[in-house]
């Protein structure tokens, strides 16, 4: 049983969290302990590496803290707290994964009869290159679309696509 003030000999831990708003990512954590110095949120687009810090602050008496990235970049971003502590120990949180992408692909009906259809809707117009790869992984098909911004393409079933699971 412990008792009294234990903050020197239990580890230290942040949870992170966060979730994507109209005005930017908003990310929340609750202090770890009075033997925290300072955070740094450090945000990467490639996946866990290359961290750089989008926000500062110093131990206070809050007991939570928030912050708005009210300008992420577009595709995923990697959110994590640096945190030091009095003796200048570095410790890290969990890492939180915000999505920023107004693309939005749905392929229908599930199974395909005799056409597949991919809806996609991106505020941009772009090329895509569509593979399909039957379950062993060899490439069945592939079309190249041209300058598709909001579209539903048809994708007919061909003689080589049997019965089966296709990716």
């Amino acid at each position: 049983v412990l008792t009294g003030f234990c903050n020197a000999v239990l580890p230290i831990e942040i949870t992170l969290t966060g979730n994507k708003q109209d005005n930017g990512n908003k990310l929340s954590w609750t202090a770890a302990s009075i033997n925290t110095k300072s955070y740094q949120l450090e945000r990467s687009n490639i996946s866990h590496s290359d961290f750089q810090v989008v926000n500062s602050t110093d131990h206070s008496a809050a007991s939570s803290y928030t912050f708005l990235d009210s300008k992420p970049p577009a595709g995923n971003n990697f959110y994590r707290i640096k945190f030091m502590d009095l003796n200048n120990k570095v410790k890290y949180s969990n890492v939180v994964l915000l999505k920023n992408s107004t693309l939005d692909v749905s392929f229908y009906p599930n199974p395909v009869n005799n056409t597949l259809y991919i809806s996609i809707t991106n505020p941009v117009q772009i090329d895509y290159n569509i593979e399909i790869f039957n379950a062993r992984g060899q490439r069945i098909s592939t079309k190249v679309f041209k300058n598709i911004q909001n579209a539903v393409i048809d994708y007919p079933r061909t003689p080589a696509m049997q019965s089966g699971m296709y990716l």
